[in-house]
């Protein structure tokens, strides 16, 4: 049996210390996943940093959506605001929580449950109440209403614009777009900058956004949500690279080497998170040396696009809820 080593840390890969990683993160949904990757300490590190960075950015639409993730790390509890400042709190497909409200000597305590966990807790709390304090409580379920709501994460600003990017979420997409081009059986040796780049060394331009103004990368379905990862080695070019899209919304290029001198390779990832089905597509994203090179440029010029995108992903989760 060949040697594992693990990308992360040049450890060999064994019974001990194997780890199942997902290619595309489990926190948006993905279920493709690999244990001749990264070792279990790696991926501890990488899913408590950079993972755990992309999740607190776009890992709410896996709920929003009404994704099934491969392994439940949360219980679908999402925060939106109004633009005044008004918070909610929903599940799965933006459905509003129940809450629970009962009042202490000292304070008033209000809760959010799921239609599946709300009996549960409402008993549990019950009990605690009668042991305790001897107090009664009221429940009360949120009503939908028509107010706008804004999806918000990390980086949303006071008046709801939401933003996404930093290093450490740059370094979560170049190791799903890493993770899928070795799961593939593609030659590490292409890859010493991009794991640098994940492993946390500054390494300007591997990750750009790519939303080019004057073409289309694949045709979408009304309300079809994918995310996808094509790994193109270009022998003519001599250029190794990644494009990935997560949600249909998020559309990035990630470098892996602009000196390739390997084989031709076009290998294609398509996935619907929220049917779990894969999906086959003639995609070819071609792009020069030059073109890379100038890819702040190319992706400047068409960021309308990335609004467009964004605008339509939204639509989605709304019609979705109404189908509740």
């Amino acid at each position: 049996m060949a040697q594992v080593i693990c990308y992360g840390c040049n450890e060999e890969i064994n019974e001990k210390n194997e780890s199942a990683e997902h290619i595309i993160n489990n926190s948006i949904g993905g279920h493709l996943k690999s244990k001749k990757l990264i070792c279990k300490t790696c991926n501890n590190k990488f899913g408590n940093t950079i993972d755990a960075e992309l999740e607190q950015q776009i890992g709410m639409f896996t709920g929003l959506l009404g994704i099934t993730k491969d392994r439940e790390t949360n219980s679908h509890d999402y925060r939106l605001t109004t633009a005044d400042g008004e918070v909610t709190r929903v599940g799965k497909k933006m459905k509003p929580l129940n809450k629970l409200k009962f009042k202490l000597p000292d304070r008033e305590v209000l809760l959010f449950a799921t239609d599946e966990n709300y009996e549960k807790l409402k008993n549990r709390k019950q009990k605690e109440l009668d042991q305790h304090f001897k107090t009664e409580f009221k429940e009360t379920i949120e009503p939908p209403d028509k107010k706008i709501y804004y999806i918000g994460n990390k980086l949303t600003d006071e008046i709801g614009h939401i933003a996404f990017g930093g290093k450490p979420y740059f370094q979560s997409i170049a190791k799903m777009c890493l993770n899928y081009y070795l799961f593939k059986g593609h030659n590490i040796k292409y890859c010493k900058e991009i794991i640098q780049f994940i492993n946390g060394e500054d390494k300007a331009g591997i990750v750009d956004y790519f939303y080019p103004s004057n073409q289309s990368i694949h045709l979408l379905g009304e309300k079809e949500i994918t995310h996808l990862i094509q790994i193109i080695g270009d022998s003519k070019n001599k250029v190794l690279f990644a494009y990935i899209e997560l949600f249909s919304m998020q559309n990035l290029i990630v470098k892996f080497e602009m000196n390739y001198g390997g084989p031709e390779i076009l290998d294609t990832y398509c996935y619907s998170p929220i049917d779990g089905q894969e999906i086959e597509k003639p995609i070819r994203v071609r792009l020069t040396k030059s073109h890379l090179q100038d890819l702040n440029i190319i992706s400047d010029s068409g960021i309308h696009r990335h609004t467009e995108k964004y605008n339509r992903m939204l639509k989605i989760i709304e019609s979705r809820q109404l189908e509740d």
